[in-house]
Order: C-alpha cells, then sequence, then structure tokens
C-alpha cells in the first residue's frame, strides 16, 4: 500500500465513496508517524546523554531534526511510494509542527509556550486532509 494521497473522484469524499482517498484516509497519510517516533527516540537518548548541558542539547536537536526532515524526503519516495512534492513538502512541515507540540528545540525560545504548539498541531492536523487532496489518480501533481 502506497502512502500517496490520491485525489477523490467526487469532492464530497467524506463518506469513502467512489476512487481515491477519503478525508481518513488523507488524514493518516499527513502523519508523519515514522519520523516523529525516530525524533522521539534520538531526542530520548542525546537528553540522557547530555542532561545538564542545554546548549549542546540545543545543537543536537536541531541537527537531528534538520537530519530526519531531509531524511525524510528519502524515506517517503523510497519507502512510501510518495511522488507528489507536495505531499512531502506537507509530511515535512507537519513534522516540524508536531515535533513544536512535543517541545523539542522550541522550549529553549522565549515566545514558546507548550499550549502553542498543542494547538498548532490540532488544527494543521484537521485541516491539511480538507485543503490537500492529492494529485489524481494516474497523475503526478
Amino acid at each position: 500500500m502506497s502512502r500517496q494521497v490520491v485525489k477523490p473522484s467526487r469532492s464530497r469524499d467524506l463518506d469513502g465513496g467512489g476512487s481515491g482517498d477519503a478525508y481518513m484516509e488523507r488524514l493518516l497519510k499527513l502523519i508523519p508517524g515514522e519520523t516523529v517516533a525516530m525524533y522521539l527516540f534520538l531526542q530520548g537518548v542525546i537528553s540522557s546523554g547530555l542532561s545538564g548541558d542545554d546548549n549542546q542539547l540545543q545543537i543536537w536537536l536541531w541537527a537531528i531534526i534538520g537530519l530526519l526532515a531531509f531524511g525524510n524526503i528519502f524515506y517517503l519516495k523510497k519507502y512510501q511510494g510518495v511522488t507528489d512534492f507536495t505531499q512531502i513538502l506537507i509530511l515535512t512541515l507537519a513534522f516540524f509542527v508536531w515535533i513544536l507540540s512535543i517541545g523539542g528545540p522550541f522550549v529553549y525560545f522565549g515566545w514558546y509556550a507548550p499550549f502553542m504548539g498543542s494547538v498548532i498541531l490540532g488544527l494543521f492536523t484537521f485541516f491539511i486532509p480538507l485543503v490537500y487532496t492529492g494529485p489524481s489518480v494516474g497523475g503526478n501533481g
């Protein structure tokens, strides 16, 4: 099964009828679960190794975020069958939104408050599948 979102043949797709992905399928395909899981694992390892050294921790967390965001592109193309650049961009942005909701290195910014990430994550996750319906079946964007 490909993770590529495919445009429904009908504009009213909430019932899942017709070909293409219904809202719930798009919702699930637009959550970067594997990348977030890898980040959480690495954050735990790095945090336990650098406890008490916030400067080093920030550097490592940003490096891991950058590496995973870049690696996410190849992972989606090679192993998940995603060919649409827009979907890859959305999933990469979603990765940053999830990290914001978790806190990550954002907690070191003066403007950051934990509720912000949760609100942004909820809105992003709800609205993106409504806005992005994917390329037409057999299309590439």
